[in-house]
Parts: C-alpha cells; sequence; structure tokens
C-alpha cells in the first residue's frame, strides 16, 4: 500500500463508493470493526472486506456554523462479505456527542490493497486516515492533517496547528481539536469549530 497520502486520495476517489447497509448485532461494538466482522463470520460465514469508509467531515460544527466543510475522513476499515456476496456494515458509528453507538449505513470504498498493517485478537493497526478536500478551501487542512497522521509524535501538533490555521483562513472559527492516540500514532483527529 503506498504510504503517500497524495496517492492514497486518488486512489479513494477512483474506486466506486457504495452505501453498505448496517448489519446489527448486540455483540458488536464501536471502533473495532476486525473484531466485529469476524465475529459475524464466525456466526454466518463469509468473509473480509478491507476498504475505506467516510467517517465524517470536518471541521466539526459545535458552534451552529453554516460554512460548508473543507474536508472528508476516510478511515481504513473492514465490513462483513457475506456468503452471496453482499457487503454489510457491522460496526457501529459512535456518537460523537453522546454516550452511545448506533447502527448505520456506511459509505464504503472495498479496496483489498488497504489491508490493516496488524491486527489480532488484542489490538489491530490501521492505515492512518485519509483527508481529502470537499472544497478548493479545504486543500491545505487536508494535508496538513495527513501529514500530522504521517509524522513522528514531535512532529504532530506542528501539522495540527497548520490545519488550525488553514481552517481560521477558511472563515471558520476553530475552538479545539481532540486527538486519540495509540503509543506514538494518531488513531483519530477531530477539529471542532
Amino acid at each position: 500500500m503506498p504510504e503517500n497520502f497524495f496517492a492514497l486520495r486518488e486512489r479513494i476517489c477512483g474506486l466506486p463508493h457504495s452505501s453498505v447497509e448496517p448489519f446489527a448485532s448486540p455483540a458488536t461494538v464501536a471502533g473495532k470493526c476486525w473484531h466485529n466482522a469476524n465475529y459475524i463470520i464466525s456466526r454466518f460465514g463469509g468473509s473480509l472486506a478491507y476498504g475505506w469508509a467516510l467517517a465524517s467531515t470536518g471541521p466539526v460544527p459545535v458552534s451552529g456554523c453554516t460554512l460548508p466543510p473543507l474536508y472528508s475522513r476516510w478511515i481504513n476499515h473492514v465490513v462483513w462479505r457475506d456468503k452471496n456476496e453482499r457487503l454489510c456494515e457491522v460496526t457501529p458509528h459512535p456518537d460523537l456527542f453522546g454516550s452511545g453507538a448506533i447502527a448505520r449505513a456506511a459509505v464504503f470504498v472495498a479496496d483489498e490493497l488497504a489491508r490493516f498493517d496488524a491486527a489480532s485478537e488484542s489490538a489491530c493497526c490501521t492505515l492512518p486516515a485519509v483527508y481529502i478536500a470537499t472544497r478548493p478551501e479545504g486543500e491545505w487542512t487536508a494535508d496538513f492533517l495527513n501529514a500530522a497522521e504521517r509524522c513522528p509524535l514531535e512532529l504532530q501538533n506542528f501539522w495540527l496547528d497548520r490545519a488550525l490555521y488553514s481552517v481560521r483562513q477558511a472563515g471558520f472559527k476553530p475552538t479545539k481539536w481532540s486527538i486519540q492516540r495509540m503509543e506514538d500514532k494518531i488513531t483519530d483527529a477531530w477539529i471542532l469549530a
């Protein structure tokens, strides 16, 4: 899989996008797509389908801002392919502002080259997210967020600060950014505005 986020963006944009309907199960949890899909496979058969899922657009509106999003965030994801080759989203989506998770359709790009770096019963290491500008004013923000997810820990804040600056230049009023990490790797990044 190419590490170059420019090539990944072209790949994601060039592959067919589909809406993958949910397959709800009380045994599945948000953020554990590989585990969830393997659990469903153990019960019903089928296989894993690797690719990219639209996780969010940004910045995340929290202040009533009505500007259109600057970028979309695509995460490395796996869904269940049933015995009839139909794709199903088996991972509930977290509610960023609530405490629960809900089953819902996923916008998905199947890409068998997008296999996780590592996956086991204890942990999964996905590929970094890919940020794609949704309008010209979002190109810098998307590039800076892509750089932040791919650089060493000591440079991450540098790129995140650049992303905040570019969001301001596009007319947003960012209130904060929120980061989750697994060791030195960014696993989730949100700019709230």
